[in-house]
């Protein structure tokens, strides 16, 4: 992506830069678009300006495309940032406008997660898993189905009776399946269409192999 700054001087319109891309001078490289000029008695003065080459991140252009999506959306006052790997990105955000994707069981949230890994693949050209999660939602909601997931666990191996959940969202099913996937005489499946599906946690008498990933939703 090309940058282009302004200032009175050279120096100032990289002082400018720096302060912009919260970055060290020296830490990147520009090249002088124009040079500033005082004019005639301040007539015709024109300002330095320079062009600054930078390579975005595929965290940095997921972080842009979701500020382009908050602001069509008039959310504003929030905090975002983004954790990069090598076949994976994280993104968090806080905020109380951004509360609005938290609601109706993280539904929005999950639609969010859905585009931003679809403009993910088409970017980098392969699949990279993204995960984003606004104002801890998800970390709260694993922290519930966990306590649930075990307490439904313990009366299903017990009472050898299926549990029917309360309806979820396909985030919270798929997070459901992925906690007793490897439970021994613990089988898991969704029934029901949405926004009403629930997941079943039966009895079996089946030993099971550790699998990475559930497809379940």
């Amino acid at each position: 992506m090309e940058y282009r700054f302004s200032g009175k001087t050279i120096e100032e319109a990289v002082d400018n830069a720096c302060r912009e891309l919260n970055a060290e001078k020296g830490s990147f490289s520009y090249e002088v678009e124009d040079y500033p000029n005082k004019g005639f008695l301040g007539i015709g003065s024109k300002p330095a300006v320079i062009t600054i080459k930078k390579e975005e991140s595929l965290s940095d252009v997921l972080v842009s495309y979701v500020k382009k999506l908050f602001e069509l959306m008039g959310i504003a006052n929030y905090e975002i940032s983004a954790q990069q790997s090598d076949d994976s990105v994280d993104i968090t955000v806080s905020g109380e406008e951004a509360g609005i994707f938290t609601l109706r069981r993280g539904e929005p949230l999950e639609a969010l997660h859905h585009l931003l890994t679809l403009y993910a693949r088409k970017v980098n050209g392969r699949r990279v898993r993204v995960s984003v999660d606004i104002n801890d939602y998800k970390r709260r909601t694993d922290e519930k189905l966990d306590a649930v997931v075990a307490k439904v666990r313990s009366q299903v191996l017990k009472t050898h009776r299926k549990a029917v959940l309360n309806p979820m969202s396909s985030y919270q099913r798929r997070a459901v399946h992925f906690k007793l996937q490897n439970e021994d005489n613990i089988t898991t499946y969704s029934i029901g269409s949405e926004p009403n599906r629930r997941v079943v946690v039966a009895y079996t008498t089946e030993k099971k192999e550790p699998r990475s990933r559930s497809r379940q939703n």
